[in-house]
């Protein structure tokens, strides 16, 4: 429906489910929309908006999750950081332990075989961008994110990683960061890049927890797990920050966030500053550091801008919109034993 300046909401789902068979915007068709541009990208999306029967979460770009897509929005200030930019060495080191969840055919091995080349998209000419847009030169390669909670474990959403054959097509990148202004990583090294292996903890409920537990191929040895927060040591006003990859760009940083309600059914609702691929990302206590949860849904609106054909994020006073759904640690502490 327009909006007040000429200006059209969007959603964009990520998997539709139907009476026996599942249709999602993942393989085929949505790389072939992103390879034709955008306006085909966005009136796909706005066709597709108009008849969706699903609740909303993180769209990502690559591939499929699970029901309720949404996509970014932005409250008050745009907090969202690159590491260069970072001067708070608690966050940094978070962002170590922070990972790109990729499809295996994103990544291209070299002739060597040490390396790998990444099979990128433009931001900006995917989404078709406003040029006032931030990071609109960056490049997308992630379709999820995650964190490091033991040397070969991995915390991310549940649906992010669907099932075993979901698993077997993805791998987490370290480091998928600019850590030099202007300089955007277009390869990975080998000892960055490992494989799903299986999952071992996974739960997926459209209004309550979402996250899965992933066992990787080898242990991390270069860096260092989070630690995982205590049962009820967040509530609301808490200040937060979220470590992830928007939209499939390499790694942000965004603080200034805080809790908005504990809802009690497994998840907390944040004024975070979220994209698609931030589906995944680990929340934490700003102060300790603490992982305190994992961000799964949120608020729907890209906004395309009629007047001046292009799209932008949706920006929400610090206290309005619906806030961000984040995957609160009882059940996450539970499925571990903890």
């Amino acid at each position: 429906m327009p909006n007040r300046g000429g200006l059209e909401k969007i959603k964009a789902p990520k998997k539709l489910k139907t009476e026996g068979f599942e249709i999602t915007q993942e393989g085929d068709m949505l790389r072939r929309i992103q390879l034709r541009g955008p306006i085909t990208l966005l009136l796909s999306i706005f066709l597709l908006s108009a008849c969706e029967p699903w609740q909303d979460q993180k769209l990502k770009i690559r591939k499929p999750v699970a029901d309720n897509a949404s996509e970014e929005v932005i409250y008050g200030d745009d907090n969202r950081k690159d590491l260069y930019e970072v001067s708070n060495n608690l966050y940094l080191h978070l962002a170590r332990s922070t990972v790109a969840l990729v499809s295996q055919s994103d990544l291209i091995p070299n002739v060597q075989g040490d390396w790998y080349d990444h099979s990128l998209l433009s931001f900006k000419d995917s989404y078709g961008l406003c040029p006032s847009e931030p990071f609109s030169s960056q490049n997308s390669l992630a379709f999820c994110s995650g964190t490091l909670i033991a040397p070969n474990q991995i915390l991310t959403a549940g649906h992010c990683i669907t099932s075993q054959s979901s698993c077997d097509d993805t791998q987490f990148v370290f480091d998928f960061a600019v850590h030099n202004q202007g300089q955007h990583p277009r390869g990975s090294h080998k000892d960055d890049v490992y494989q799903c292996t299986r999952i071992l903890h996974r739960a997926l409920d459209s209004f309550g927890p979402d996250f899965a537990i992933v066992e990787i191929d080898r242990p991390v040895t270069d860096r260092f797990p989070v630690h995982l927060g205590k049962r009820n040591q967040v509530q609301a006003g808490s200040p937060l920050v979220v470590i992830g990859h928007p939209s499939g760009i390499p790694t942000k940083i965004a603080d200034g966030a805080r809790i908005r309600t504990m809802t009690g059914k497994g998840f907390f609702v944040a004024n975070l500053d979220t994209y698609g691929g931030n589906s995944g990302s680990g929340v934490f206590d700003s102060v300790s550091g603490d992982l305190v949860g994992v961000l799964v849904r949120g608020e729907t609106d890209f906004v395309y801008d009629r007047n001046q054909g292009c799209t932008r994020s949706n920006k929400c006073g610090e206290n309005s919109c619906r806030g961000e759904d984040v995957t609160d640690l009882e059940p996450i502490l539970g499925a571990l034993g903890l």
